[in-house]
């Protein structure tokens, strides 16, 4: 029988955890609570059937709330096993786990855009009563927060809004020309290759220690270039962007393995071999395409997990 699961977000991050739903095709209940709110999910082998909101428990669309709740860094969530009688297919886990990784990369892509979650948005005029009473609920509600001081990430938690309607109302008031934005000191464009390889590292460190689809990697990838040395003749440096996002890819799924075991077994594997002779992973994952073993240890505070140098 399947143990119950308790945690906060910021020890699981929920795209892990309808990983783990799908791997371990659970049924049951997943319960998340946000602000006060509590967010009811029934699961059936491993997939997602319906969403309730509140204690008075309101039908709701799974995709849209499960994405909504995936852009949070915050909240606590229950997952229980349970007997459900599946009367629809669902939505499977591992799909609305790879929904949300797009998602998220969007998000980060906005953040970069207004200079990043410790930028710090600043009032750029004094605003007209006409353009108050035009300015819609959550452009208020930011509006107010912004003082210089605060940085983007906490008038965010301040606001207890959804990320996206935080950064939407941003872009209609900077429209307004009532706030500014940090845009960071010019610099000289970067290589091509450089920025695509920024966005990767980004990825891997934020995004969410997620297993990212490897299309969308692809597509970063693509943007790089050839890369110009001034120092004589111009030679291109070629990259191969496939394998460059399957290993990625392949980081990622590792990864997700390695926090999958530590909530199913309650501890940290003591080597990356444990979860192959426990089933998390096929014995080929734990090298790369070469061959090479990965480096992995384990602490008391988390794991390290490295690939191997090229």
């Amino acid at each position: 029988m399947s143990l119950i699961l308790e945690g906060t977000l910021a020890d699981i991050r929920l795209g892990d955890l309808l990983r783990l739903i799908a791997r371990e095709q659970r049924t049951g209940e997943l319960r998340v609570t946000l602000d006060g709110t509590p967010y009811r999910f029934v699961l059936c082998e491993g997939s997602l059937l319906a969403a309730k909101i509140g204690e008075e428990e309101e039908p709701a669309d799974v995709q849209a709330t499960l994405l909504a709740l995936i852009r949070h860094r915050r909240g606590e969530f229950r997952l229980a096993p349970g007997e459900v009688e599946a009367t629809t297919s669902g939505i499977h886990a591992e799909h609305l786990a790879g929904m949300g990784d797009m998602d998220l990369l969007q998000l980060a892509e906005r953040f970069d855009r207004a200079g990043g979650e410790a930028s710090h948005p600043r009032r750029d005029a004094f605003p007209t009563p006409r353009q108050m009473e035009a300015l819609a609920s959550p452009q208020r509600s930011v509006y107010g927060l912004i003082d210089g001081e605060r940085s983007l990430e906490e008038i965010i938690l301040r606001s207890r809004l959804d990320p996206v309607e935080v950064l939407d109302a941003l872009d209609a008031l900077v429209q307004e020309g009532m706030v500014r934005l940090e845009t960071g000191p010019a610099e000289a464009a970067p290589p091509a290759g450089a920025t695509a390889a920024s966005r990767v590292l980004r990825v891997g460190a934020d995004a969410m220690a997620a297993a990212l689809p490897l299309a969308l990697l692809l597509g970063w990838l693509a943007l790089a270039g050839p890369v110009a040395v001034s120092d004589g003749a111009p030679f291109e440096i070629h990259r191969d962007p496939l394998a460059a996002a399957r290993a990625a890819y392949d980081v990622e799924q590792l990864r997700a393995a390695v926090e999958a075991h530590r909530f199913a077994e309650g501890r940290w594997p003591a080597r990356l071999g444990e979860l192959a002779s426990r089933g998390y992973v096929p014995d080929d994952a734990l090298t790369d395409a070469k061959g090479r073993p990965y480096y992995y240890a384990a602490r008391e505070d988390g794991f390290v997990l490295l690939a191997p140098e090229r």
